[in-house]
């Protein structure tokens, strides 16, 4: 192995998913405050206990959870295809769902998850996904990661 090699490797997966995750989340916030909605606030936390990527308000005043999950097209397994993803964004759920039933209704807040690629429907993840969308505790909207312009 040459000295060259190990002087600027390509980045990992490792270095390259915050970076990816990142551009997504400004991406959405972008994209939602182009139709009205209003950022408050990046990488918050409600009083529920949940992390957020974004705290947005909608046009006519109600609160969401905004929680990013994008790729690019390189990603081996894109967006919610990952398990990781899938159990973060059940186990916020269960949390807000847990919350709403014992906490401050005034603060209540819907959790919307924003993904570039969702699992199949006939999969755990994609059934998983679907019952808590009919159970109305969470919402699902699809934005595609942004390409880049050629050059």
């Amino acid at each position: 192995m040459s000295a060259e090699s190990l002087m600027s490797p390509d980045e990992s997966p490792a270095q390259k998913s915050p970076r990816i995750g990142r551009e997504y989340a400004t991406h959405v916030a972008n994209t939602l405050e182009g139709i009205g909605f209003t950022v408050i606030e990046r990488n918050a936390r409600h009083i529920s206990g949940i992390e957020m990527d974004l705290l947005c308000s909608t046009p006519d005043g109600r609160m969401l959870a905004i929680e990013c999950k994008g790729s690019d097209e390189t990603a081996r397994t894109p967006g919610m295809v990952r398990t990781d993803n899938y159990w973060k964004v059940l186990g916020y759920v269960n949390e807000i769902v847990t919350w709403r039933a014992y906490g401050d209704l005034a603060q209540d807040i819907r959790y919307v998850l924003v993904t570039s690629h969702l699992p199949a429907p006939n999969t755990p993840w994609g059934r998983g996904l679907n019952q808590q969308v009919l159970l109305g505790n969470l919402s699902i909207v699809c934005i595609p990661f942004p390409t880049k312009e050629p050059s």
